[in-house]
């Protein structure tokens, strides 16, 4: 499963990201491991009424902020002909049920919050913070809107810079230009002056382990890159 685009995603981000959480809207579906028009399997899909045998699919679940429904299972059935030389019981049918969980907004991803992380180089681990802010502008001109609001998309890299004659450690984006969020990823494309970019922050959706890497764009000379590896924390 995952949070799928009505439109085509910048460079260097798949359009198919698989994930356990997702905003409310398209979500798309996919037996992991096998290629579109592979003819040596069948699949059906048994999601609410609907049976789907398209191997490939996605379906819009904006409806469902009205009725607050959640964790909605789906299930795959894949036949394919059996190796009986190998395993003389098998019936070439496997069936895997999973469960559609939704969140309100992207402050419930794994990806907005602190995190306690060690940089490398460096001797001492730090917090560094993801928010979902939503700012116009730099914070001396213009307020922050606290709000979290899934369509608004503002993303605030807190500490991200370890320079330490950089200007303030929170870098502003009006509307996230270039960062795609999904719950346990950020792609840092970033855009601007003094903001991180081409990179990426994961989260482990089970030991909430972090890693990321990036660089940061500068107005003057060389755009440093910077690694880490951490916890979430928050």
């Amino acid at each position: 499963m995952s949070q799928t685009y009505r439109f085509v995603p910048k460079d260097g981000v798949p359009a198919f990201n698989p994930d356990d959480a997702f905003l409310r809207y398209d979500v798309g579906f996919r037996p992991v491991g096998y290629k579109k028009g592979d003819t040596s399997f069948h699949c059906i899909w048994l999601l609410g009424s609907e049976v789907i045998t398209e191997p490939y699919f996605t379906r819009d679940f904006s409806d469902t902020k009205a009725t607050g429904e959640n964790d909605i299972p789906i299930t795959l059935i894949l036949r394919r002909q059996p190796d009986k030389s190998c395993f003389p019981d098998d019936d070439g049918i496997d069936t895997l049920t999973r469960y559609i969980h939704f969140v309100e907004t992207p402050c419930e991803f794994l990806t907005h919050g602190d995190f306690k992380v060690l940089f490398d180089g460096e001797k001492d681990s730090v917090i560094i913070g993801v928010r979902n802010w939503d700012v116009v502008g730099p914070p001396d001109q213009y307020p922050i809107d606290f709000r979290c609001e899934s369509w608004r998309g503002g993303i605030q890299f807190i500490n991200f810079n370890r320079n330490s004659t950089a200007p303030p450690d929170t870098f502003f984006y009006g509307h996230s230009d270039g960062n795609y969020q999904f719950n346990s990823k950020i792609y840092i494309l970033g855009s601007g002056s003094n903001s991180p970019c081409g990179g990426e922050l994961i989260v482990n959706s089970e030991t909430l382990e972090v890693s990321g890497n990036y660089s940061i764009f500068e107005r003057i000379g060389e755009n440093p890159f910077y690694r880490f590896k951490g916890r979430k924390i928050k």
